[in-house]
């Protein structure tokens, strides 16, 4: 038997082996209006750690460039750098070692944080993109 509480975390295991990681996501959705600087609340509880970071764009932006980036107040491009999303499809947060730093360790951030993120694309009438981050939570020693 596995037994879990929320927010997420393995309390109870009977086999004495463990279950893992447990993952959780958080989603929100960039559109075409919001150009500029757009900060979100995100809670974010310690030890927990950001595992990967997708965004897929649903709706294509009609500018002539829809560009993201995604960071922290005062490290807007903590995240991800001028990700092109103008086009259907996916981006995933980049695996150079200064974005993969900036995902792992989370040193003094107190845990509740706003995401903020910088879309520029000017002059467009469309586009929609949904922004997911995967964020683990490290299960208790059971002994």
């Amino acid at each position: 038997m596995t037994r879990f509480q929320f927010p997420a975390q393995l309390i109870e295991s009977n086999d004495g082996y463990s279950a893992g990681d447990i993952t959780v996501v958080q989603t929100f959705t960039v559109t075409f209006g919001d150009t500029g600087v757009t900060r979100r609340p995100f809670r974010l509880p310690k030890p927990y750690r950001i595992v990967d970071i997708t965004v897929d764009t649903i709706t294509a932006f009609n500018a002539a460039t829809a560009v993201l980036d995604l960071g922290i107040t005062g490290e807007l491009q903590r995240f991800m750098a001028a990700v092109d999303i103008k086009a259907v499809g996916r981006v995933r947060a980049s695996a150079v070692a200064a974005k993969l730093a900036g995902l792992r360790d989370l040193t003094g951030i107190d845990g509740s944080f706003d995401i903020v993120s910088l879309l520029t694309a000017a002059g467009g009438s469309a586009g929609l993109a949904e922004v997911t981050i995967e964020y683990a939570c490290p299960r208790p020693r059971i002994d």
